[in-house]
């Protein structure tokens, strides 16, 4: 059993090494919350759930993020990313590290679908302890730079969860103990992405 492993282990390594198929990607991301879902107790310990209403359709969040890709097969791509990233109403700001699966649906034009997960790491434990981001989302190609590096357009829904434990009160009451914020959003992305 042992050597069946490692036989199936070398010959996935070769292949993924034989394509040798891999891209660096840049994205800006501007998102607005559509819901953001308030929980904290009170003295007596009850869970409350309020919503957090921001006035009109705001792009509040952004942020900036960096991935290294791979083709694990010819539409198929998995890859790691990094990014800095603020919601503005909240004033939280964190570091995200994560990793994203890519499938282009379009063979070598670039339209792709694509899933995003990522661990929010606060910059100031007042603020939030920490979180998890999940984005979904679909690309679109807008501008070809050269024959290999390229401009997209991706439009998204993500939900950041973050953990509020010993945080500051969102709503500043007497007997608010705070626990967690969900926080849902629509956004697009400007994606260069270089071969």
């Amino acid at each position: 059993m042992k050597k069946q492993f490692l036989i199936l282990f070398a010959m996935i390594s070769a292949s993924l090494f034989a394509q040798n198929k891999s891209y660096l990607e840049a994205n800006i991301d501007l998102s607005a919350p559509q819901t953001k879902a308030y929980f904290y107790n009170n003295a007596d310990h009850s869970i409350n759930n309020v919503q957090i209403n921001d006035q009109g359709w705001l792009l509040n969040n952004y942020g900036v993020n960096f991935s290294y890709n791979y083709l694990i097969l010819k539409q198929l791509s998995l890859g790691t990313l990094t990014g800095i990233y603020s919601d503005t109403k909240q004033n939280f700001s964190h570091l995200r590290l994560g990793g994203l699966i890519r499938y282009f649906y379009i063979k070598n034009k670039n339209y792709n679908f694509n899933l995003k997960l990522g661990e929010n790491i606060s910059f100031d434990k007042k603020k939030f302890n920490k979180g998890v981001n999940i984005k979904i989302g679909f690309g679109i190609p807008v501008y070809k730079i050269n024959g290999k590096e390229q401009i997209l357009l991706d439009l998204f829904w993500e939900q950041n969860y973050y953990e509020l434990d010993d945080a500051n009160k969102l709503l500043g009451l007497s007997d608010e103990i705070p626990r967690t914020l969900i926080v849902h959003s629509y956004g697009l992305s400007l994606n260069f992405m270089f071969h």
